[in-house]
């Protein structure tokens, strides 16, 4: 997948480079109108701003060039560490009555389990609803209540 990438990479630093070629020569232009002119303020606005474009080029371009060795052992990396963290997640969950803790946390008002038939079909199904809470499992910033059944308002910090 990185091999099939990197011909789409070298066009794309390639117009990056030209980009800030043309950056860069904005400003010399812009340098040299400040230096002959007597303090033109949005002439020293606009070199800030290109100063500020090309670093970010710059930066890009670094990003783009990387080796596909690079990038191999950059997705390796976090390949291991999500595997890690899933294997974290399974080991945590593996007391039943961890579980339990989960959905209390997620559903704290509970779920609502009513007998519903499948659409189209004569078979019997259990329609669940139910107020999802994140906050306590996220970063608990915002509201509380981040997903909701149709028609219920999200629960809004007191």
């Amino acid at each position: 997948e990185i091999a099939a990438q990197l011909p789409k990479r070298d066009a794309d630093v390639a117009a990056i480079e030209g980009e800030l070629a043309t950056a860069r020569s904005e400003q010399k232009r812009l340098a040299k109108a400040i230096a002959m002119a007597d303090d033109v303020p949005e002439l020293v606005s606009e070199l800030k701003k290109r100063s500020i474009r090309i670093a970010h080029l710059e930066s890009q371009i670094l990003a783009a060039k990387r080796t596909p060795d690079d990038l191999v052992l950059l997705v390796e990396k976090i390949e291991g560490s999500a595997r890690a963290r899933l294997h974290d997640l399974r080991t945590a969950l593996a007391d039943k009555r961890d579980l339990r803790e989960v959905f209390l946390t997620l559903f704290p008002e509970g779920l609502t389990f009513t007998p519903a038939r499948a659409p189209n079909s004569n078979r019997q199904i259990w329609r669940i609803t139910g107020s999802a809470s994140f906050g306590s499992l996220v970063d608990q910033v915002g509201p509380d209540c981040v997903a909701t059944p149709t028609g219920f308002e999200p629960v809004l910090p007191a």
